[in-house]
């Protein structure tokens, strides 16, 4: 993520707000998309990676 805020909105309404790695969770995700995900750190950059799984996918 390239910003110090991140505002995420759900059904119109601001949802969640802060620091992208205080705000992006896999259950923030999963409940305002629908879909799973797994969130980790890239090691080159540092910055926040996230992972979707298909509907399909096995975990």
């Amino acid at each position: 993520m390239y910003c110090d805020d991140l505002y995420v909105m759900k059904a119109g309404q601001i949802y969640a707000k802060g620091t992208p790695q205080d705000v992006l969770t896999a259950e923030l995700i999963k409940d305002v998309y629908g879909v799973d995900c797994h969130i980790s750190t890239n090691p080159v950059t540092q910055q926040l990676m996230i992972s979707y799984f298909s509907m399909t996918c096995d975990k």
